[in-house]
């Protein structure tokens, strides 16, 4: 009976976060989360495909950086079946798995990358998530840390990457924000 009773409470939790974080995503989607995260109270009414922030072109280096390096070290950034290689959401909330047109581009990635920067939020953050080692990735350097969050990871009861996990984290604290 005690079983059965975690696991309906395993499952309602489950479903909840799951729920908080495509709800997150709807109220992001749309505005340029890096300008948000780090624009000190500049216009997020844009996308990360207009952005004139310096941000913008750092995080796109650094993306690409952790995607070239990977292809010496895995067999690619994200985890296979981990997430979408365009939108970095897990597969059940990007059903376009790569073939463009994802519902929540540029939301995840951006936003976890954007935790290294945003004061206080790496250490709030990326202590919960696999036992601080996406924290000690962090403070070795920027790409061992974009490469840490391509790693496996489960998410909301399914096959995700670190980096969901880390934007699970980082939309709690969002909603936290909007909410207050």
């Amino acid at each position: 009976m005690a079983g059965n009773t975690r696991h309906r409470q395993y499952t309602r939790h489950t479903a909840t976060s799951r729920n908080r974080f495509i709800h997150g995503l709807e109220l992001l989607r749309g505005s340029c989360v890096l300008c948000r995260l780090l624009g000190n109270g500049r216009d997020t009414e844009h996308t990360l495909d207009s952005c004139r922030s310096a941000s913008k072109w750092d995080f796109f280096r650094a993306k690409k950086a952790a995607q070239e390096k990977a292809k010496t070290v895995r067999k690619g950034w994200l985890n296979e079946f981990g997430a979408c290689f365009r939108c970095g959401n897990i597969q059940s909330i990007c059903g376009n798995q790569g073939v463009g047109g994802c519902r929540y581009k540029d939301l995840v990635i951006p936003l976890a990358w954007g935790v290294l920067y945003k004061a206080g939020w790496k250490e709030k953050v990326l202590e919960e998530v696999d036992m601080g080692r996406g924290l000690a990735a962090a403070a070795r350097s920027e790409l061992d840390y974009m490469l840490w969050l391509g790693e496996a990871a489960e998410v909301y009861g399914e096959q995700g990457s670190k980096m969901a996990a880390v934007v699970d984290k980082v939309m709690g604290l969002i909603l936290e924000e909007a909410d207050g």
